[in-house]
């Protein structure tokens, strides 16, 4: 490379590309989106865990990350506050 010269941008799409395959990833772990400015924040609907995320991955292995974390906070049971909060209103 040479001294000085500036790296390319990403193309508008090539970063709509890689958000659109974290939403995908988000919908396929049943995550919903809690917020949105400048990292994406995800909350896993069964347990209610959280998991925030770039807007804009770096490259692909940044996106496996994510597809690792969203598969292990998936996994984890319910915080325990939220289950006694459950019993506490079943008759």
């Amino acid at each position: 490379m040479e001294l000085g010269r500036a790296l390319p941008l990403l193309h508008p799409s090539i970063a709509m590309r890689r958000q659109t395959t974290i939403e995908q990833l988000a919908k396929q772990y049943d995550y919903r989106l809690k917020r949105c400015k400048r990292h994406m924040v995800w909350e896993h609907r069964a347990n209610h865990q959280i998991v925030v995320t770039p807007m804009t991955p770096s490259d692909c292995r940044s996106i496996y990350k994510i597809e690792k974390r969203f598969k292990q906070v998936a996994q984890l049971p319910k915080p325990r506050s939220l289950q006694q909060h459950n019993d506490c209103n079943s008759p």
